[in-house]
């Protein structure tokens, strides 16, 4: 029994530590810098579908134990594309559109293939559901672009650099140390953006795989707060990292994906 007491003790004792760690994230610039805006971009002849965050809870108990990802409608994350378009559900449809049937099944079809069913709802603003059949509801846009942050709807370790390999051993060697040493983080995104003109032709996808890394321990002056000092929407036990820590992971995607879609214009004027 004193054993037991003991090992508890022990095991409060480094999660109390673990708990009062900070993280330093090394966040990466894009490659591709927005330097301007074309006067002639209409932001609301471009709808931005999707681009919600992820909030990922562990499921389960004892070694059967995995992590599992839903769409967080409360929080969005559009970074630069907000200066050249506009969220669809703030564009006012006016009836229903005639597109070709197959293109509605190719666009719901590829974003189910990222997000599972839970991700259909997303879409819900894009369509009007009438005798079992989707219909495109009508709107005066020119694009509609869709996107998708990872990580999908069902991830487990391996969402972690060679296995968590790394992590799990800087882990072990900074416990002695009382997690002075540092434990070495990875964050994985896979994100994926595509856009589609107003009869949902596809057009062109862009899309990155990246590790964004890190280090925690107590002494570490943390940049995965916001302003206020808010650890908003870290979740230790699922390794769901603060909100502010994914919006700037998240962000320097979204400004390379507003440059590759302006030059894309540029090129192939309508």
């Amino acid at each position: 029994m004193t054993n037991i007491c003991t090992q508890r003790l022990l095991l409060f004792i480094l999660i109390s530590f673990y708990s009062a760690c900070n993280a330093k994230f090394f966040y990466k610039e894009p490659a591709q810098k927005l330097e301007s805006i074309p006067a002639s971009i209409d932001k609301k002849k471009i709808a931005l579908v999707g681009f919600y965050d992820y909030h990922t809870d562990q499921v389960g108990s004892g070694k059967i134990r995995r992590y599992v990802s839903r769409i967080d409608y409360d929080t969005r994350i559009l970074g630069d594309l907000t200066k050249i378009g506009t969220p669809i559900e703030d564009i006012k449809d006016n009836g229903l559109d005639s597109v070709p049937v197959g293109n509605i099944l190719s666009l719901t079809y590829n974003y189910s293939q990222l997000t599972g069913s839970d991700g259909i709802g997303t879409l819900n603003p894009l369509f009007k559901k009438e005798n079992g059949n989707l219909i495109l509801r009508k709107r005066d846009v020119d694009y509609y672009i869709v996107g998708h942050f990872g990580p999908r709807t069902s991830i487990n370790k391996r969402n972690i650099a060679f296995l968590g390999l790394i992590q799990k051993l800087t882990f072990l060697a900074s416990l002695p140390t009382l997690l002075t040493l540092p434990v070495w983080h990875d964050y994985y995104s896979n994100n994926y953006i595509r856009v589609y003109d107003r009869n949902l032709n596809f057009l062109f996808e862009y899309s990155k795989e990246k590790y964004t890394n890190g280090i925690m321990a107590w002494w570490v002056t943390p940049n995965d707060v916001d302003s206020s000092g808010t650890r908003k929407g870290e979740n230790i036990n699922s390794q769901q990292i603060t909100s502010h820590a994914r919006t700037k992971i998240y962000e320097p995607d979204l400004e390379e994906f507003t440059v590759s879609f302006l030059d894309w214009i540029q090129k192939n004027p309508k």
